[in-house]
């Protein structure tokens, strides 16, 4: 039993996101349960290893048996915040990352696992699942040997899909976080998310040793991609516990490496309190496929980001240990850690292996040798030998066995010359331009934004052959085949050769049933061993689906010359053996693919069906352990669907947990009539497979559920115009809340009365569902009906209390109704669990004060205005934010209120005080450079320098500013060349900021 925090309150209205069809949990609790979790323990002599498979198989922790003390963050409880994409996460041990840039969508709920005892005496668990946003499929080994002191995580991830799908893949571990600790990452400079780069390991803007945890005490959270160096590994140390944690892969399977930091400030440090009750606040070292976690704007940085090709594979290991009484670490790698400590007349060093090792150590200076001995060390026996160097500062190196570890003490030796910027006269405009930025949103799955540049792309150049394939994947992915078929012609009209247009040139061609074409386009796509796996698996299937099982078996076997993980070749091969009774082919094919990807469930399927009994199919059930078995399922019977084998597609669903999609998909196939209720809650259709079966269903029967779930998968292929005919032709039928909810949303904004018709019918289905009521507020206050927005908003608030996101939703009203006392005595009661960086709760406390503030001075009541205001600077903690460091605060507004509070007193000293202290904390943060000055608070700057009348300084401020937050200088001149406390000024900033509602308020109130 571990103590608990549970989360609740799925979404049951289906989304127009990025996340879609997964939904969030948004409400979460301070209060906890004792609760039973599934745990895996794995445990050698040196170390032990718990893993959750019930919350995303999250390694716990792990923990060196010789000292007790974890080398992987352990949590005390189950604490789950809103951090992940889709809500709950937890923080501590290593958490697994897959698909698009986040917290992986399984990341707090069940997932597949299985366990393997090994010959070799070690012992695997084995964990994964299917990720519907991308529908490829990972899995992890997580592998503890018998007889050394490091556990390995193995991935293995295949995109199961036809198209190219975002690649995004990091693994995050937590440790904990104290003064002592030190960041051992080799490198010479970081990259933020949006590809920026800066110096590493010493910031020199304040001159900070960065890589110390204690040095990170300035600016908000931080993120430290290191970067700049040919080193494989990264690790952390605890000086004054002599004790540390390390990671190392090869350099190929895992170049990426990043620090994440909550900040040292409340604002960081209040998610110590969040996410544990005792275990202390934890900091995370993080591995990945590429150089950064890519945001937007690295888009236009050489750091972009990547596709994953179809049916191609990626397989990396990586090693985990812990490093004891080595005084730090220089050198890591599976064999041992190596420290290396200098003085002035000769080094120390340190070496603790990781496994028992029988070999020699050398270490040479100016190419002679120093020592050259024998090792003979047990698992963790250290070594310590002291080294006379006659050169302090020569260059040495150490190598302990030939090719085991080498060490290199020249810094120079392995730096490396990648550019870091991009070419400032790149045109983002031009052709090229264009379509990178549509490339850049399609491998982000950002397609309805994708397709915007591309077709930009075109319409500059109509032969561009990049934009043109693009444009044909985009169309494929939404379910468009003619216009796919369209793009990726005059692609071949252009190149008859062109791999990638050929390819899915064939994929549009099988969807119309245009066999000859797609064979013609798969074989020669496959010319190119960029595409040939993928071709050839394809073109197998087409084969096999006319029963030329021959062709079909040559094709799946060619597939795999060029990717031999090719997951879907050994299923087919796998099949074919089965229906031609080659036994040989369907054993060996089944043994290969389970060799590599243990959780396959395809393969667990036809290895029950080598021996179909009740025993062996509760074996094959017990596999499919993840949050949506359903759609486990469901993947498979398309899989079989998909190359004509519904006889297994149907056995596969009677099999399944019963839901609507999959009563409907059993119907279609059995060719039935739809089973007379259909209950559609929380049941996202998302493929294109779907909506085909629903298009033919829709041929049949007269039935709402069909239409909407056709509408959205349109909405999610973009074709907002087709969703909403579908739903308007339904009429008022359903007896469904989501469905007037989904239709409102597709509605334009002017057709007010239908989104209002629709929010009241929704609302009217479910009036205690939170969401429905929240949607009608939104609604009225949006069209200035606030009498019943506040009632609205205060019964469904009234109903749950501990529903804080509904509480928000009220106070936003009151405030937007002037009712700011009454704002602040709720924000004063309620209690914010936030989701990460939210400081909604905090901005309304800030504003009700400075609203009642600006309402004093009104009445000419300066010293309870004033009051209010220094109650605005205060970050109660109930509201869900820490307050940041004093140099990170904008408070120029609270500022210039105060000021004219102490005129309206007549104290002329503080006047000043206070009109100095906007103009400093400014300057201030022009030298520390974190964010950037906004065009309010330059605004307002600019008005403390008029009133002081210093043009020198004030000058030095504009271009100061113009000069280091150069994409503000259009603003900041725009604001300059304004006659200063013009109505147009403010309506202008009033766009960006909600400062200038605050000050129009006292401008409206007290200056007039």
């Amino acid at each position: 039993m571990i103590k608990t925090y549970p989360y609740r309150d799925a979404n049951p209205i289906p989304q127009n996101n990025i996340i879609y069809p997964y939904y969030r949990f948004d409400l979460f609790t301070n209060n906890s349960v004792l609760k039973s979790w599934k745990v895996i323990e794995l445990e050698n002599q040196y170390i032990r290893v718990l893993i959750l498979p019930e919350i995303g198989g999250k390694i716990w922790t792990a923990i060196e048996k010789s000292t007790g003390r974890p080398f992987i963050y352990d949590n005390d409880v189950v604490k789950f915040r809103d951090v992940a994409m889709r809500g709950p996460w937890t923080s501590g041990g290593i958490e697994a990352n897959y698909g698009i840039i986040g917290h992986t969508p399984n990341c707090a709920t069940p997932v597949d696992y299985s366990i393997q005892y090994k010959k070799d005496g070690s012992v695997s668990c084995f964990i994964g699942v299917l990720d519907l946003l991308t529908r490829t499929s990972w899995q992890i080994e997580i592998n503890l040997p018998k007889d050394k002191a490091y556990f390995t995580t193995s991935s293995f991830w295949y995109n199961a899909s036809s198209d190219e799908q975002p690649y995004y893949t990091w693994m995050n571990a937590a440790i904990l976080a104290k003064k002592d600790l030190q960041f051992i990452f080799p490198g010479n400079v970081y990259l933020g998310h949006e590809g920026q780069h800066h110096n590493w390991p010493i910031n020199h803007q304040n001159g900070k040793h960065i890589d110390w945890y204690k040095e990170n005490n300035f600016g908000g959270y931080k993120s430290y991609h290191v970067f700049g160096t040919l080193n494989n590994f990264f690790g952390a140390y605890w000086h004054d516990e002599d004790f540390g944690m390390g990671r190392y892969s090869t350099r190929a399977d895992k170049p990426g490496k990043k620090l994440w930091i909550w900040g040292l400030s409340q604002q960081g440090m209040i998610w110590e309190k969040l996410l544990t009750d005792s275990s202390g606040q934890y900091t995370e070292v993080q591995s990945g496929r590429l150089f950064n976690q890519a945001e937007e704007k690295s888009s236009y940085t050489p750091f972009k980001h990547k596709g994953f090709a179809p049916h191609s594979t990626d397989a990396w290991t990586e090693y985990w240990f812990p490093v004891v009484k080595t005084k730090g670490m220089v050198m890591a790698n599976n064999i041992g850690t190596l420290n290396v400590i200098k003085h002035h007349n000769g080094i120390d060093i340190y070496f603790s292996p990781l496994q028992k090792l029988n070999d020699s150590i050398v270490v040479k200076s100016d190419y002679k040798i120093l020592v050259e001995k024998k090792l003979q060390l047990n698992v963790m026996q250290l070594y310590h030998q002291f080294i006379p160097l006659v050169n302090a500062d020569s260059n040495f190196t150490i190598s302990i066995g030939k090719h085991l570890l080498n060490y290199q003490s020249n810094p120079k030796s392995l730096v490396l010359n990648r550019p870091l910027d991009l070419p400032i006269n790149y045109d983002w405009n031009s052709t090229d331009g264009l379509y990178t930025l549509g490339h850049e949103n399609m491998v982000e799955r950002n397609y309805a934004e994708a397709i915007k540049y591309i077709n930009q792309s075109i319409q500059k150049d109509s032969n561009y052959t990049p934009a043109l394939i693009d444009a044909a994947i985009i169309h494929y992915h939404n379910g468009d085949d003619l216009n796919s078929l369209f793009f990726s012609k005059r692609a071949l009209a252009i190149n008859t050769y062109q791999p990638a247009a050929n390819y899915y040139y064939a994929l549009a061609n099988v969807r119309l049933d245009k066999i000859p074409d797609a064979k013609d386009g798969f074989q020669i796509a496959a010319l190119d061993p960029g595409y040939r796996s993928a071709a050839f698996i394809n073109l197998a299937k087409v084969y096999f689906k006319e029963a030329q099982f021959d062709k079909a078996t040559y094709y799946a076997e060619q597939s795999l010359y060029t990717n031999y993980f090719n997951v879907d070749a050994y299923q087919l091969l796998t099949l074919i053996g089965r229906i031609t009774k080659n036994i040989k082919l369907q054993t060996s094919s089944l043994e290969k693919l389970l060799s590599f990807n243990s959780l396959n469930h395809i393969a667990a399927y036809e290895k029950y069906l080598l021996s179909k009994n009740a025993t062996n199919q509760k074996q094959f059930l017990a596999t499919i352990t993840n949050e949506f078995p359903g759609q486990t399922f469901l993947e498979m019977a398309i899989w079989y669907w998909n190359i004509g084998r519904n006889k297994e597609a149907i056995e596969l669903l009677e099999m399944s947990p019963i839901n609507t999609e999959i009563q409907i998909w059993k119907a279609y196939l059995k060719q039935q009539s739809l089973p007379d209720y259909l209950k559609p809650d929380m049941i996202f259709p998302f493929r294109n497979e779907t909506n085909f079966i629903l298009k033919k269903l829709m041929l049949q029967f007269d039935s709402w559920k069909l239409k909407y779930y056709s509408a959205l998968i349109e909405r999610n292929n973009n074709h907002k115009d087709l969703a909403l005919k579908l739903l308007k032709s339904c009429d008022d039928r359903p007896e469904y809340a989501p469905f007037y909810a989904v239709r409102a949303s597709l509605y334009n904004p002017e057709d007010s009365l239908l989104i209002l018709h629709d929010l009241l019918r929704a609302y009217e289905l479910e009036p205690t569902q939170w969401r429905y009521a929240n949607s009608l507020v939104e609604f009225y206050s949006l069209h200035k009906k606030l009498e019943e927005a506040i009632l609205l908003a205060k019964k469904t608030y009234e109903y749950d209390t501990a529903n804080y996101l509904m509480g928000i939703s009220y106070i936003q009203t009151l405030m937007q109704n002037k009712e700011y006392s009454t704002a602040l005595n709720l924000l004063q009661s309620i209690n914010i669990l936030p989701y990460e960086g939210s400081t909604v709760g905090r901005n309304l406390y800030r504003k009700a004060l400075l609203m009642l503030a600006i309402q004093q001075m009104k009445l000419h009541q300066y010293e309870k205005a004033l009051a209010f205001i220094q109650r605005s600077k205060l970050w109660p903690e109930n509201l869900g934010a820490g307050k940041p460091y004093d140099n990170m605060l904008d408070e120029s507004l609270e500022n210039w209120l105060e000021y004219q509070n102490y005129l309206a007193l007549q104290d002329k000293n503080s006047a000043s005080l206070t009109l100095q202290k906007i103009i400093d904390n400014s300057m201030q943060q022009l030298v520390i450079a974190e964010g950037s000055i906004s065009p309010f608070r330059y605004y307002v700057t600019m008005l403390a320098f008029n009133v002081i009348n210093n043009p020198t300084q004030k000058n030095h401020f504009e271009q100061q500013c113009i000069k280091k937050f150069p994409n503000s200088a259009d603003i900041y001149r725009l604001i300059k060349d304004d006659k200063l406390n013009e109505r147009s000024t403010l309506s202008f900033l009033s766009k960006m900021d909600d400062n200038a509602e605050i000050w129009t308020e006292w401008q409206r109130n007290v200056l007039q």
